[in-house]
Parts: C-alpha cells; sequence; structure tokens
C-alpha cells in the first residue's frame, strides 16, 4: 500500500487529468466505469497516492476500509489542487463519486478506529475483525468526536458518556461486531433518549394512522347494518379530530 505521497510531478497529474477527461469518461458512463476507465489510464503514469484512491474507490463495494484509507492519505497528501480541484471534497465528489457524507463516514470510522483500537489495523484476523464503517461511525458520534469538519455531530450527546457505558459501547462495536441496527436499539434509549413530548407524539401519529385505516376499511366493507355503519365512523372520526388535534398540541411543545 502507498503510505503517503511520493514526489511526483504534479503538472503530469494535471494532464492525466485532462487526457482522462478527453478519453471519453463522460456523464453519461455509470460511476464504475468511469472509475475503471481512470485506474487504466492512472496504472500508466499517474500519481501513486492518486492510483490508490482510484483504485480503492472501486473495490469500495468489496472493502469499506482500503477506501477509508485511501481518502486518509489523499486529505493529508493536499495534492488535490494539483490536480484541478478545488476542494478535497470536490476530488471525491467528481472524481471519486462519493458524496460528502459518505466521505465523512468513511474518514471519521477509520480515524476512530486508529484512535481507539490501532492493533485492529496491524494484525487483522478473524479473531479480531475490523467493526463495520457504519457502527464505528455510530462509536464516534456517541463519544462526541469531531467529524470531517472538525466539530462533532449534531446528533452528539449533551454530556459525556459515563465510564462504564463507554466501556459498554466500546465492546458491543469492537468485541461483539454489533451492527448499526442493534447500536441504535440497545444504546440510543440512553445516550439519545426521547422526550416524553416526542415519545407521546409518536404514539399519538401511530393511533392517528391507525383510524384513519379503519374508516378506509369500513368504507369497503360489506354486510354491515346502516346503523352500526353510521355510528361506528361518527366515532371513529372524531377521534381522529381528536388525535390531529393532540399532534398540532404535541409539536408546538417540540
Amino acid at each position: 500500500m502507498v503510505s503517503g505521497c511520493r514526489d511526483r510531478s504534479c503538472l503530469q497529474a494535471v494532464r492525466l487529468l485532462t487526457r482522462c477527461r478527453s478519453n471519453g469518461i463522460a456523464l453519461n458512463m455509470s460511476s464504475i466505469q468511469k472509475l475503471n476507465r481512470l485506474v487504466e489510464s492512472l496504472s500508466i503514469d499517474g500519481h501513486p497516492t492518486r492510483l490508490f484512491a482510484a483504485k480503492a474507490a472501486y473495490n469500495f463495494k468489496h472493502s469499506w476500509l482500503e477506501m477509508a484509507q485511501a481518502l486518509v492519505e489523499v486529505r493529508n497528501c493536499g495534492e488535490w489542487e494539483n490536480w484541478g480541484f478545488d476542494s478535497f471534497l470536490s476530488y471525491c465528489e467528481k472524481e471519486l463519486g462519493l458524496k460528502r457524507a459518505v466521505v465523512d463516514k468513511l474518514t471519521t470510522s477509520y480515524y476512530t478506529l486508529q484512535n481507539h483500537a490501532p492493533e485492529r489495523l496491524q494484525q487483522m484476523s478473524e479473531n479480531a475483525p475490523i467493526p463495520n464503517y457504519q457502527s464505528l461511525d455510530y462509536y464516534s458520534r456517541a463519544l462526541g468526536e469531531p467529524r470531517l469538519d472538525g466539530n462533532p455531530s449534531h446528533d452528539a450527546p449533551q454530556q459525556d458518556l459515563s465510564p462504564e457505558l463507554r466501556g459498554q459501547l466500546r465492546a458491543a462495536v469492537f468485541d461483539e461486531g454489533c451492527t448499526h441496527k442493534q447500536l441504535r436499539e440497545r444504546f440510543d434509549p440512553v445516550i439519545r433518549p426521547k422526550p416524553l413530548a416526542a415519545e407521546q407524539l409518536e404514539a399519538t401519529k401511530k393511533a392517528a394512522g391507525t383510524a384513519r385505516r379503519l374508516l378506509d376499511q369500513l368504507s369497503i366493507v360489506e354486510g354491515i347494518s346502516t346503523q352500526a355503519l353510521r355510528g361506528t365512523c361518527d366515532a371513529v372520526a372524531a377521534l381522529q379530530d381528536e388525535l390531529d388535534a393532540r399532534i398540532r398540541s404535541l409539536m408546538e411543545i417540540l
């Protein structure tokens, strides 16, 4: 693997970028086709780190770790301006086809792994597997660590986690291999507890939806007496009005 930027001509990289565009890496090609053509071109005389990043993007669906490492190396390298891009994120989106949110998650997850379990990077094995990047991203957000822009995520906990909770979360991510969904189900109620009004709003919305569906179903059911049907529909409609009013009231509180 390329460990950093090597001393290669930046002009050569710019010329290569121009040649790649002129050789038909068109907007109507799929991202995989574009990356494949880019890898072929960079393999001839491209910048080593740029080639590494392009290959990693091509193999992204098979290995997030290699892609994340490549992004970190390119970011540390700082050569994207010499490749014709205004910023690191512009390079990621226009050349590698990666959105800001994906780049943020991948780079943050790699830094999290590097900072909290560097031995996993040095000694990868079945006995010490690499967590998936969604789980590492959750771990980083829960600890309130900085994102790509240098600030904590908007959903970072308002208070630091207790040592006990931090240990439980670490074990769930690095030892138990919990998925992102499992982490949310297990830790969100403690790390990001919902206000009582939010829980009530969610329950009221579900009840209002059930009432609407009941009215829809009653309108197509046959064999019910007119009197019973009218009485039930009136009662359900009145209940729905109350639920809708309750929803509006809760939304004003939140």
